[in-house]
């Protein structure tokens, strides 16, 4: 006979932590930073990108001759053929920017040039990357609201192929570690960027692309290819903007809740964006549209002077919003209906157990994630939990049973839709005269 009269066992069984997945981004770099190739870099303001730029290095010579430069400098690493990098505080000012270098010489290298820009007064200095494009995106990003941080993603400063390679590599090593990323204007044209890209058409891929295209590379991306979100600028858009990095905050900013409902891509207000012209436009703007390509325009159809996003697709046709909700529903499923089968193999007073009061179990568990998906704004409400009967399943799967495995779980269920165009009949009926 024990001596106490009772007895406890005390099992602490925590709630599950919601996935951040979706709220992870990085801005791609081609060796802006000082970040070693492949490293990662978390920005909560823009200030912090600072710290991480590359080196300066001073140039003490620039010359031009037949529509090139030849940068000489009297210390520090030099750059390597193929290499971009930024050039700074030259005067005159057309010798500055982001170039790539062609020949390299000792301390002395040289990138191309068309036009002469004169005769150097200062020299100033040149940075492994492109850092404008860099600076660029983090300003893009940060001006349109601080509810939302992001990683540098360094791809190293080698060629275009090697830093989508770069990126590719990271992808595939650290799977479901990151949901999408805003990627150089220049990686449109490289033939190995599609390819990595129409890696994630599968419903379940849960990556996505922001692209920079032009008029002449958008094709480069087919219907099918879900993760391709791609963005063309306006004409007029300065080298200081990275619209891309607009339309990637607006989703990743986004925490679903029940007070912070889902919010629609489609004409949603885009900050610090340069508008396209309708005006003489509107037969090429019709033709990106229906190619499902992105753009930004104006509101003022509604008497609004915002800028907003037309049409928050990606290429294959289909809303941010549809494939946010699918994900949605993927990641929190899974690690809900995960954290009750290991919390009931650690509950000695309710052990989670395969018989059929375990599946009604199970139902009941992932009734509470579709009915949390509701409340969010992500799907349509009617969606419901089938399962097939304890019964059934160790008559028809008796193996899978013996081993505790179950794949008798279904759910159906329709992402929430919003309005993106309206016909309104209007009938005006003439009174008679006499």
């Amino acid at each position: 006979m024990p001596l106490d009269i009772v007895t406890l066992n005390v099992a602490v069984l925590g709630a599950p932590v919601p996935s951040t997945l979706q709220q992870t981004a990085i801005l791609v770099t081609e060796g802006a930073t000082n970040l070693a190739v492949g490293a990662m870099a978390l920005l909560t303001q823009a200030n912090d990108l600072t710290p991480i730029l590359s080196g300066q290095v001073a140039i003490t010579g620039l010359a031009w001759a037949s529509g090139a430069v030849t940068v000489t400098q009297a210390s520090g690493p030099v750059p390597t053929v193929g290499e971009r990098v930024t050039i700074s505080g030259a005067l005159p000012v057309a010798y500055n920017g982001a170039v790539t270098v062609v020949s390299v010489t000792g301390e002395t290298w040289t990138y191309a040039l068309a036009a002469n820009p004169g005769a150097e007064t200062a020299f100033g200095h040149w940075q492994r990357g492109n850092v404008p494009e860099l600076q660029a995106m983090v300003d893009e990003w940060f001006a349109q609201g601080g509810n939302a941080s992001v990683y540098v993603f360094e791809a190293g400063a080698g060629t275009t192929a090697t830093t989508v390679a770069e990126l590719g590599t990271y992808l595939q090593e650290n799977p479901n570690t990151l949901y999408s990323a805003t990627v150089p204007r220049g990686w449109p044209n490289e033939p190995t960027f599609p390819a990595l890209v129409s890696q994630y058409e599968s419903d379940t891929a849960l990556f996505y692309f922001y692209i920079t295209a032009t008029q002449a590379n958008y094709t480069n991306f087919t219907a099918q290819m879900k993760s391709a979100r791609v963005f063309i600028e306006a004409p007029d858009t300065p080298v200081t903007e990275f619209g891309a990095a607009a339309l990637m905050y607006r989703e990743i900013s986004q925490v679903p809740s029940a007070v912070n409902r889902r919010m629609p891509a489609a004409n949603a207000f885009l900050f610090d964006v340069t508008p396209y012209p309708k005006a003489g436009n509107i037969p090429l703007l019709t033709t990106l549209l229906a190619a499902k390509v992105n753009i930004a325009t104006t509101a003022d159809e509604g008497g609004l002077s915002n800028v907003i996003l037309k049409d928050g697709t990606g290429m294959d046709g289909t809303g941010f919003n549809f494939w946010f909700a699918v994900d949605w529903m993927q990641i929190q499923s899974k690690r809900n209906l995960a954290a009750r089968v290991i919390q009931g193999a650690n509950d000695p007073t309710n052990p989670l157990t395969f018989d059929q009061t375990g599946i009604n179990d199970l139902v009941a568990n992932e009734q509470q994630t579709i009915n949390s998906a509701v409340t969010f704004g992500l799907i349509r409400p009617g969606a419901t939990v089938t399962a097939t009967t304890y019964a059934d399943y160790i008559q028809q799967s008796p193996d899978e049973a013996g081993e505790g495995i179950y794949n008798g779980l279904a759910v159906t269920f329709t992402p929430m839709g919003y309005f993106t165009a309206i016909t309104l009949n209007l009938t005006a009926i003439q009174i008679p005269t006499s």
